[in-house]
């Protein structure tokens, strides 16, 4: 089954919400657990603990392990065989780019049944040109794995660069990367790629792009801790309910790190993720 077949199929059954696992220093402070190794441990454990039958999709982001060297990978590769002993997808947030033959061996470093980490989606960039990537984009169509090409991230910093207009083409930087998603997802007849497209930004910056993607799936950073909302959700991206996997991540660990109030606010989160991909006509039962 594909990456999107598979989160089509748990979106319906469980929830289309997505936890990211985020062991920042200052969160791993906030949970009163030590900045080191042991810490790292507990921090990502507890998460996944306190998410049974409420989420079937988490989002590590791989910089607060390699942080750790050595010991913080191998503890990046036991989170993923954890989640995925639960029957969770990862998608692991590495956002890597670079030219073809580099692009090779991040691909069989994150994807595929004889990687280290055989994750299911992985976050790329595309600032050293999108064919760049195919690489990456061939082995997970290859193994059902999905990619995720950062469109229009949920910083500030980046609108500059991806608003900006191409030159002899008339569309922006955004534009283009949807449009070479789409023409390689229709190449190979499956929805390999998806876009991340940032909750923060405004509706006249994404609804195009929203449209011009269509059926394909969007990763939705930004909403809690950057500031946006599932009502912000509701109305910018109600054109896209069933293919948007949202994210959140500090937020949760902030509200308090026991396992009830993380359950009790991952349950929240998870219900409002529900009532989202449901709509206003399908109320949460």
């Amino acid at each position: 089954m594909s990456f999107e077949a598979a989160f089509q199929r748990i979106g319906d059954d469980i929830s289309p919400f997505c936890l990211g696992i985020d062991p920042a220093p200052g969160l791993l402070t906030a949970a009163g657990l030590p900045n080191d190794k042991a810490g790292l441990r507990i921090f990502y454990e507890r998460l996944l603990d306190s998410t049974q039958g409420l989420v079937s999709v988490v989002k590590p982001q791989v910089s607060y392990f390699e942080r750790f060297g050595p010991d913080g990978l191998v503890e990046l590769k036991r989170l993923i065989d954890m989640a995925h002993d639960r029957g969770y997808l990862v998608i692991v947030d590495a956002k890597r780019g670079d030219i073809d033959a580099s692009s090779a061996g991040y691909a069989e470093a994150y994807l595929g049944p004889s990687s280290y980490y055989n994750a299911d989606a992985l976050t790329v960039t595309a600032y050293l040109g999108f064919g760049a990537l195919d690489p990456i984009f061939d082995r997970a169509a290859e193994h059902g794995k999905g990619v995720f090409v950062v469109v229009m991230s949920s910083n500030s910093e980046g609108q500059p660069i991806q608003t900006a207009i191409l030159k002899d083409r008339d569309q922006s930087v955004a534009a283009y990367l949807v449009e070479e998603i789409n023409a390689y997802n229709e190449r190979r007849q499956q929805k390999v790629i998806g876009a991340v497209l940032g909750a923060t930004r405004e509706l006249q910056q994404l609804e195009g792009l929203i449209d011009a993607l269509g059926q394909n799936l969007i990763l939705c950073p930004g909403i809690g801790h950057q500031g946006a909302t599932f009502d912000d959700l509701g109305r910018t991206f109600s054109k896209a309910r069933r293919n948007l996997i949202p994210i959140m991540a500090r937020s949760i660990v902030r509200e308090g790190f026991s396992n009830n109030i993380l359950r009790s606010v991952i349950h929240e989160r998870n219900n409002q993720a529900v009532t989202f991909r449901r709509g206003p006509t399908e109320p949460l039962m």
